[in-house]
């Protein structure tokens, strides 16, 4: 996708040429659609993290916390559970923004 043109010219071209009430209209709909395919990837982060905690007998808040402090050991499937973790985390950081900041996601 190019992006010759700065994000706040076109936004500022976007105001010249539609009616505010369209914008908004425009912006509450790409927002809800951000916090859904957000929503989605949680989802998916959840059931891999159900996989790890089964195989590892271990819920990943607790799974995380001893990684965290280094009393697990390096193996690869711990990394990839911990990066999983903070993935969703973060992803519930974004989702938390949206919902506190627009009400109409």
């Amino acid at each position: 996708m190019e992006q010759s043109i700065p994000l706040s010219q076109k936004f500022n071209l976007l105001k010249m040429v539609v009616d505010e009430s369209h914008i908004h209209l425009i912006m509450d709909k790409i927002l809800k659609e951000i916090k859904n395919n957000h929503q989605q990837n949680i989802d998916r982060y959840n059931k891999d993290l159900k996989y790890f905690e089964s195989k590892y007998e271990m819920d990943s808040n607790l799974f995380y916390e001893k990684f965290e402090k280094g009393q697990l050991g390096d193996e690869m499937d711990y990394f990839e559970w911990s990066g999983l973790i903070e993935l969703r985390n973060e992803l519930f950081d974004k989702v938390k923004i949206l919902e506190t900041n627009n009400e109409c996601t």
